[in-house]
């Protein structure tokens, strides 16, 4: 399908790249083959889980040619993300998701679809750069939260990706940083986020 995930890991843990295996494939989802490079974290996460699995010549990059193209292009693209929404570069973990997620949503293979639309049909949310700037409702218990009673039921946030579900479905929620408490931060790294359902 070409799809392309990016997940943050705060280690090489063997359970943690487990976890993200899994979470990449999502539930019920077993690849008929892993081809990676020979990470004995790697190794071990997927004898654990099963998946048959087939590995590069070590220390040869070209027998993994695909994936070292692909890991450079989400690279470049996460740093472009970040330059050009003037975030720090302590939320690339936001921007490398949102980025992937955009890429699923929007790139268009030979069949005619994109890798979203082979995995899960069609992708019927806003296409939204990273740190683009949005009117969202925040929602308690139903009601609109307002600045004031007679004020407007939208806030001004910054767009920071999309939830998803274990394998990469969307939720159907977005994922915001409040613009007001944005000022009240000295760092956009500390800015709560929000998950809302329009924007």
């Amino acid at each position: 399908t070409k799809w392309v995930d990016g997940n943050p890991s705060p280690n090489r843990k063997t359970e943690t790249t487990e976890r993200i295996i899994s979470d990449v494939c999502g539930p019920g989802c077993k690849p008929k083959l892993v081809y990676s490079d020979n990470g004995s974290e790697i190794i071990e996460a997927l004898r654990n889980l099963g998946y048959p699995h087939d590995t590069c010549t070590p220390h040869v990059k070209q027998t993994n040619g695909l994936v070292e193209n692909t890991v450079r292009q989400i690279t470049e693209g996460t740093a472009c993300s970040l330059a050009q929404s003037g975030y720090c570069v302590n939320r690339w973990n936001l921007a490398i998701k949102l980025f992937c997620f955009l890429q699923n949503v929007t790139n268009v293979l030979p069949c005619g679809c994109t890798p979203y639309q082979l995995r899960f049909g069609e992708f019927n949310g806003h296409k939204v750069p990273f740190g683009a700037s949005v009117q969202y409702m925040r929602m308690i218990d139903g009601e609109a939260v307002r600045s004031h009673p007679m004020g407007p039921k939208t806030r001004p946030g910054l767009f920071v990706g999309y939830h998803q579900h274990s394998g990469g479905r969307w939720s159907g929620d977005y994922l915001i940083m409040d613009a007001k408490s944005l000022e009240e931060t000295d760092q956009r790294k500390y800015a709560k986020i929000y998950r809302v359902k329009d924007i």
